[in-house]
C-alpha cells in the first residue's frame, strides 16, 4: 500500500501494510506508522498499485510536490485493485462516525446532514460505509465548511471506488461477517 503521507511542499510515498491496526510493537513495520497511516487513509490518501500513476498525477495537478523516498520495484501485485479505496473509505466513515458521537455545534451539524453516522449500533456491525460518504458528498453550504477536508476526500474516494467499479456490502452482509468473526 502507498500512503501519501503530507510534508514541506507536498507528500511524501511511504510503502506501508494495509492494515491501520496494527501496531509496531513488538515488531517494527516498514514504513509510515500507524498515526499517518490512518490520517493518510482518512483523507483518501493511501493507494495500490494501480493507482500509483494516476493519484501522484492528481496530487502533482492540485500543487503538491510528490518525493519518493525509495525506489519501488514490484514483484507480485498482492493487493485486489480496490484495496486501497476500500481502506480510505472505512477510515473516513469511522472517522466521521466517531466525530458524530461528540458533543458540539459542528457535530450536530454533521448528524443532521449525514444521518448514516448516527447509527447507535456495535461499531462496526452495520455502518454501511457508503452510504456515510455519499451522504456528505452530498453536502453543501456554509453549515459544513467545517468538514470540508472530508468532503472533498469523501467525494475523491467515492470517484475512485466508482472508477474500479466499486460495489458496496449491504447492511446485512455486513452484519453477518460481524457475526462471523465473534
Amino acid at each position: 500500500m502507498f500512503y501519501a503521507v503530507p510534508c514541506p511542499g507536498g507528500v511524501e510515498i511511504k510503502i506501508g501494510p494495509s492494515a491501520w491496526d496494527r501496531w509496531n510493537e513488538p515488531h517494527v513495520l516498514p514504513g509510515p506508522d500507524r498515526a499517518e497511516r490512518l490520517g493518510c487513509a482518512r483523507q483518501g490518501l493511501a493507494f495500490g498499485l494501480d493507482e500509483f500513476d494516476t493519484e501522484t498525477r492528481i496530487l502533482t495537478d492540485r500543487g503538491n510536490g510528490v518525493q519518493l523516498g525509495d525506489e519501488i520495484e514490484t514483484i507480485h501485485p498482492h493487493h485486489g485493485h480496490n484495496t486501497a479505496p476500500l481502506l480510505c473509505e472505512r477510515a473516513l466513515a469511522e472517522f466521521l462516525r466517531d466525530e458524530a458521537r461528540q458533543e458540539g455545534y459542528w457535530t450536530e451539524t454533521l448528524r443532521r446532514n449525514v444521518p448514516a453516522t448516527a447509527v447507535d449500533d456495535e461499531p462496526d456491525s452495520t455502518l454501511v460505509h457508503r452510504q456515510v460518504l455519499e451522504q456528505l458528498a452530498t453536502c453543501s453550504g456554509p453549515a459544513m465548511r467545517e468538514f470540508a477536508p472530508e468532503l472533498r476526500a469523501a467525494r475523491d474516494i467515492l470517484a475512485r471506488l466508482n472508477s474500479f467499479g466499486g460495489k458496496q456490502l449491504s447492511a446485512e452482509d455486513f452484519t453477518a461477517l460481524a457475526r462471523l468473526s465473534l
